[in-house]
């Protein structure tokens, strides 16, 4: 195998899995199910394999079956819930009302001192103050605190300024209500007017 054949195999196998990985769908690997990380390795170890051994059209039809598989299975869950529940699983409430579920703590293999890793990452300190936690099929932990340990909105503190008459009904504050996201925004209207001009 000389140096160009090599470059262009390693070419059409970075193309070809470059597209099948978009098409399979973008996550980080703390996002991902089973199902995906079993894709994502799959899809590696398949595609280092020709360059020294089989063709690069069998790699690529090979990739491109497993892809089509791993997108089946993706809308059978959608339609599905027995298929959403045998490949990606659902979410197992570990805290209710305050309360360690141990039972399920024990099915996740997850230890008390993990889940309080977890909930303390999170900026929560005490397993009381949770109303409901759940391991996600990620492996993430959602939870919702309850009413007396969420923190104050701003929202919270109008509706209190109103009741002592220090605002009026539906007064706006002054601050600033500029955000991360208004340079997206006002791109995106840039780009629409530009658009419209040259119809």
């Amino acid at each position: 195998m000389d140096g160009f054949d090599l470059f262009l195999k390693v070419l059409a196998i970075f193309i070809a899995g470059s597209f099948f990985l978009r098409l399979s769908g973008r996550k980080s690997i703390s996002q991902m199910t089973s199902g995906e990380v079993v894709l994502t390795i799959t899809l590696g170890t398949v595609l280092a394999n020709p360059i020294t051994s089989r063709s690069v059209e069998f790699t690529i039809y090979s990739v491109a079956f497993f892809t089509l598989f791993f997108i089946i299975a993706e809308l059978l869950q959608i339609k599905f819930n027995f298929f959403e529940k045998l490949f990606t699983g659902k979410s197992v409430d570990v805290i209710k009302d305050g309360t360690l579920n141990i039972n399920e703590l024990g099915k996740l293999r997850l230890t008390v001192d993990q889940l309080e890793i977890r909930l303390r990452e999170n900026g929560v300190s005490r397993i009381e103050d949770v109303k409901t936690a759940t391991v996600e099929a990620n492996g993430k932990l959602g939870y919702e605190l309850k009413a007396s340990a969420r923190p104050i909105t701003e929202k919270d503190l109008e509706r209190v300024l109103e009741k002592h008459g220090l605002i009026k009904l539906g007064q706006q504050s002054q601050t600033s209500s500029s955000t991360i996201f208004d340079e997206v925004k006002n791109k995106n209207t840039e780009q629409r007017n530009q658009n419209e001009k040259l119809k």
